[in-house]
């Protein structure tokens, strides 16, 4: 997902028809949400994985075709999609998995092929393509010196920065593999991270010097972080799923941090079909469980 503004949001994704050879990207224009229009992309399967938006005429889109064997960009002036052709220097990579830019000529995109993992640049005029050591599940630009991505496929999973020059790895707490599925930039002190720890939810917190886990409500037997988002130091959200073991009772989880320094937490659970704001901030993650939603992939 990527919002430019509160009436120009765009999600990236995945169309449940596999007949379906065109990209999948929905536009929500402050009223409604409708299915854009995108140029129809040869191969047995189209899917995008990751969008990011310079500004409302400059955004981009990546993810893999033909059956997660080939790379797939898209871009769009804010009207029409058009694939941008492949590069020669994406010989050799099977699929793009995150994308972020500070600006139309900083431009970062993660990929992998069999057993490499790929850091890719644009600068607006040339793509180039470089084997990493660290496959990146996601990216966040903050500026050209400040750039964060999440490591995945790897038993011991790190946060990596780029400072301008090289990138660097931030060891996490936790080191089962793909444990951390998101993170949320609130600054280079505040950096979070959500996912799960076998049936339990799991959300860390980097404050500079290392990372450490913060206590988070696990509602059900079976609980799982897909996404965070930061709008500040005191106010982070969290989604994602809960169910019972046997994988019935699915309901979709919403957490919720709002003190304003790293907390010892002790969580308490609401049950509502919507969440709803309080005038007083919680001194501790609270969760918000709707047992009438699905999850939707």
């Amino acid at each position: 997902i990527e919002v430019v503004s509160s009436n120009n949001i765009y999600i990236a994704g995945t169309s449940n028809n596999p007949a379906d050879k065109k990209p999948f990207i929905v536009h929500f224009n402050g009223s409604t949400w409708e299915r854009m229009e995108t140029p129809e992309v040869a191969g047995t399967y189209v899917s995008l994985n990751s969008i990011t938006a310079i500004s409302a005429t400059d955004i981009w889109a990546v993810g893999a075709k033909d059956g997660a064997n080939s790379p797939l960009i898209l871009h769009s002036d804010g009207n029409t999609w058009s694939v941008v052709e492949n590069p020669s220097s994406f010989t050799g990579i099977s699929g793009l998995t995150a994308t972020c830019a500070n600006n139309s000529s900083d431009l970062w995109v993660s990929g992998y092929s069999s057993g490499k993992s790929w850091l890719i640049h644009y600068d607006s005029s040339q793509w180039t393509a470089t084997e990493s050591n660290s496959w990146l599940g996601k990216l966040e630009c903050i500026s050209s010196t400040n750039v964060w991505g999440l490591e995945r496929g790897k038993a011991n999973q790190n946060l990596m920065h780029f400072d301008g020059s090289i990138w660097n790895a931030i060891p996490t707490s936790e080191p089962t593999i793909d444990s951390h599925h998101d993170l949320a930039v609130v600054s280079n002190t505040n950096v979070w991270t959500v996912g799960n720890k076998g049936a339990t939810t799991l959300t860390e917190n980097y404050d500079g010097s290392q990372s450490t886990v913060v206590a988070s409500p696990d509602p059900n037997p079976v609980n799982v972080l897909n996404a965070v988002s930061a709008v500040s130091s005191s106010d982070v959200w969290a989604v994602g799923n809960s169910s019972n073991k046997d994988g019935s009772n699915v309901r979709a989880l919403v957490l919720h941090y709002s003190a304003t320094a790293n907390p010892e937490p002790s969580p308490t659970e609401t049950q509502t079909a919507t969440p709803t704001a309080t005038s007083t901030p919680e001194a501790s993650p609270t969760v918000v469980t709707d047992p009438k939603a699905k999850r939707h992939k």
